[in-house]
């Protein structure tokens, strides 16, 4: 169950299942955000940073690889 993870990690298929499933995860009241392709260096970097200090428990991505290298804490992956 969600409500007893610090944080989820959750890769998606393509741009539009990314939006999709960021918007249900907010339509159900859960805080969560997205990385993808176009997404400065910059905000990708604070959006991680933001997800590893628990500012926010769920953090999306599509095409980033390398999201889930720099993210060095425990996380719950589905």
């Amino acid at each position: 169950c969600i409500a007893t993870r610090r944080s989820t990690l959750v890769f998606c298929v393509n741009l539009r299942h990314l939006h999709d499933l960021t918007k249900a995860f907010r339509d159900a009241g859960v805080d969560a955000r997205y990385v993808f392709a176009s997404t400065s260096p910059k905000e990708r970097r604070y959006l991680i940073d933001a997800f590893k200090a628990g500012e926010f428990p769920v953090l999306l991505n599509v095409g980033e690889s390398s999201t889930h290298r720099n993210l060095e804490h425990k996380l719950s992956v589905t």
